[in-house]
């Protein structure tokens, strides 16, 4: 055995610090600390550009208001489904502001004309059913 003293430790950059005395070098093949965990998502925004616009109010009212122009020649169910198409429209001009306006406002207007023509379709037949009880056949 000889008494040869251990050489100092150089450090590695220039101008570093030595560690403190007393602290424990960290031992060949050990395991860093973890990195602290990275905090949770945040909530999304109400609208995101490039995402898809929530529209399903405003297709369903124009849907049903093109179904009351086509459907106002049978009485009864022409009538319904331009009052659907009348409510779903004015929700949706409400509950969803990033919907096409256009979307919103043809299903309104056709549902309100298909709601009118309708109608009057309905009190015609009432007429003439009316009028074709009324009158006597004598033979």
């Amino acid at each position: 055995m000889s008494d040869v003293p251990p050489t100092p430790p150089t450090p590695e950059q220039p101008g570093a610090t030595p560690p403190p005395a007393g602290s424990v070098p960290p031992a060949a093949g050990s395991v860093p600390p973890a990195a602290p965990a990275a905090p949770a998502y945040a909530a999304a925004p109400a609208y995101t550009p490039g995402a898809p616009v929530k529209q399903g109010l405003s297709l369903t009212g124009f849907i049903l208001g093109i179904g009351s122009i086509i459907f106002l020649w049978v009485p009864v169910f022409g009538l319904l489904v331009g009052i659907a198409g009348l409510i779903i429209s004015i929700l949706a001009r409400g509950r969803e502001p990033q919907a096409p306006n256009w979307m919103k406002m043809l299903g309104l207007i056709l549902s309100i004309v298909g709601l009118a023509l309708s109608l009057i379709y309905f009190i015609f037949w009432i007429i003439v059913i009316v009028a074709a009880a009324s009158t006597s056949y004598s033979y």
